[in-house]
């Protein structure tokens, strides 16, 4: 973000004024008045370098004097500054803007008026001094900063792509463990189940399902489901299948591409989506309107 030298200077004319001594010889708040109220009023990693009261006039009465001054200034850096680029390992990368002993110099208007006691209210009504597009270093509080390109920087680069590689590394390895699970031969250990109950064809026969996946180098690859009698194995039928292993090796959808008849079951071997678990549970639909069929890895 930008950095102002007087981030309240634009908001200050509603604020809370400051009580400074006023000088006799000098028609409204003195050099040092101002100076002394702009010291209080400046953020962190600033100085004033030098001041100049180059006019005044008297916007009030004469019964309530208001001066209006406008004062030259020249601020002068006391730390470096530095833009915010990122982040990494939970520490600003940031770029260096400004350095220590940089000026900046502008001007700036106030009003003041005298009060009773001989001091003055003086209010900062506008500005025009320019912003440094970053934050001094003290800022950026106990956990610090590197700076973008540097030494530091890239060695945290470093650092954190290798711990990415060794993170990525032990999913992939977590992962095809859990696909190898998957891979192989599947059978059912007992008929197709429907709410609650074995599932009967038109024809009157139990369901059994055989399912082939096949290797692959990722987390999809392809196989064959059959469906059969479950009282008599081989009179089946097949479709080709396409399975995708989740991200977190636990379950593998089955996408059904072909939609077959079963001549002796009346029935469909019907091109839908299957979902089958590690621990051999498979399932299609939901709710009451669940399938399910425990299988076997052979």
């Amino acid at each position: 973000m930008n950095r102002k030298v007087l981030p309240g200077l634009l908001a200050a004319a509603g604020g809370l004024a400051l009580m400074v001594s006023a000088c006799s010889n000098v028609e409204g708040a003195s050099e040092a008045d101002i100076r002394h109220k702009l010291e209080l009023e400046m953020d962190s990693g600033f100085e004033v370098a030098d001041l100049d009261v180059t006019a005044s006039e008297n916007t009030g009465t004469e019964v309530e004097p208001v001066w209006r001054s406008r004062s030259d200034v020249e601020f002068r850096l006391t730390e470096n500054f530095y833009k915010r680029a990122g982040s990494i390992d939970d520490v600003a990368v940031v770029r260096k803007v400004a350095s220590k002993g940089d000026t900046i110099s502008g001007h700036f208007i106030t009003s003041a008026s005298e009060k009773a006691n001989g001091e003055w209210d003086i209010r900062f009504v506008r500005n025009d001094i320019p912003w440094i597009d970053g934050k001094p270093e003290s800022s950026f509080g106990v956990s610090g900063f590197v700076v973008e390109g540097s030494a530091e920087h890239e060695a945290a680069i470093a650092r954190q792509k290798e711990e990415a590689d060794k993170e990525m590394a032990e999913k992939k390895k977590n992962f095809d463990a859990a696909k190898a699970a998957f891979i192989g031969t599947w059978r059912s250990a007992q008929p197709l189940i429907y709410r609650d109950a074995v599932w009967k064809s038109n024809a009157g026969m139990q369901a059994g399902y055989e399912l082939q996946l096949d290797p692959t180098e990722g987390d999809a690859g392809t196989g064959t489901i059959w469906l059969y009698d479950y009282a008599n194995p081989q009179d089946r039928v097949s479709s080709p299948v396409g399975y995708k292993v989740a991200d977190d090796g636990e379950t593998a959808s089955i996408q059904v591409n072909e939609s077959v008849r079963h001549d002796n079951m009346r029935d469909y071997l019907a091109d839908r989506t299957w979902r089958l678990q590690r621990d051999g549970e498979m399932t299609r639909g939901s709710g009451r309107f669940q399938y399910s069929v425990a299988m076997k890895k052979q």
